[in-house]
């Protein structure tokens, strides 16, 4: 192992014990990457400042009228502010890379009418997340409890591309602008069904996923008792890893929704020992 992203559900940061986690995690020469709501980044400002490899601010809006509709904070409290300000403080000192999250999300009224939108203010969200000292902006549709991909009406499509299309006019080597392959999907139109041809996935060995209802073999498939493998409240990581079937999820019939990892999947399918390629000194274990 190289490398554990600390992430929900729920927010990370307000685990009690979540300081000695990094120092432990950290001690052992192990990387860390962390997605937060950003409110407690204050709370734990040094040890994410030296110790944590990347973190990653789920906003999901450009301003403190917005974020509330799709963050709302308990008793109405308005919290976007306080993000800001952690983020900035964060952007001073960090040693690893910031980025700010913004899934694209509508809600709607039962007649299908248009309720709460963020699809107007990507690049408002850019701009701020440059000003910030982010490293990335980065943008991910919506998709539905299955992880299907939800379709798109042009206009909004339109809209966010118009957007994605002024922000690469000012990223640079110090601020740069990633899309999600869920969103290239739904800007081409292509059909949320993803059918694999593969029956066994080489990423599960890579983004085993623990969590307090067990351990599984990938976020895609958390809960689901199918692709659990274990448990860390009865067995040990050793034994549990020694143990482990990751090729109990069949892509081809567990899998047929948008996957994050799918390219990466082809990507090493295609390479083989004999194919000419040269091993580099040279990786990024968040892949």
């Amino acid at each position: 192992m190289q490398a554990v992203v600390l992430i929900g559900g729920g927010e990370p940061l307000l685990h009690r014990s979540i300081g000695t986690v990094i120092d432990t995690l950290f001690d052992a020469g192990l990387q860390i990457g962390l997605t937060t709501n950003g409110t407690m980044i204050n709370r734990y400002l040094d040890q994410i400042a030296d110790k944590v490899a990347w973190t990653r601010v789920s906003m999901d809006a450009a301003n403190e009228t917005t974020y509330p509709k799709f963050r709302p904070a308990k008793r109405g409290r308005v919290v976007f502010p306080t993000i800001i300000d952690n983020m900035r403080q964060l952007a001073a000192r960090k040693s690893g890379r910031l980025g700010y999250s913004y899934l694209l999300m509508q809600r709607y009224a039962p007649d299908g009418t248009v309720l709460d939108t963020n699809f107007h203010e990507v690049i408002e969200a850019a701009r701020l997340a440059k000003d910030i000292g982010c490293d990335y902006f980065e943008v991910k549709t919506l998709v539905d409890d299955d992880h299907y991909t939800l379709s798109q009406k042009a206009e909004d499509i339109a809209l966010v591309e118009g957007q994605l299309a002024e922000i690469r006019t000012f990223t640079d080597d110090d601020f740069h602008l990633l899309v999600s392959n869920t969103w290239e999907k739904v800007r081409a139109g292509i059909d949320p069904v993803e059918l694999k041809e593969y029956h066994t996935c080489p990423v599960t060995e890579l983004r085993t996923t623990i969590t307090t209802s067990g351990v599984y073999v990938c976020p895609y498939h958390r809960g689901n008792p199918a692709g659990r493998i274990g448990d860390i409240n009865t067995t040990s990581f050793e034994q549990l890893w020694k143990n482990a079937d990751t090729t109990i999820i069949d892509p081809a019939r567990d899998c047929q929704f948008s996957c994050s990892r799918y390219p990466t999947v082809l990507q090493i399918q295609r390479m083989r020992p004999d194919d000419g390629v040269t091993l580099v000194d040279d990786f990024d274990p968040f892949f």
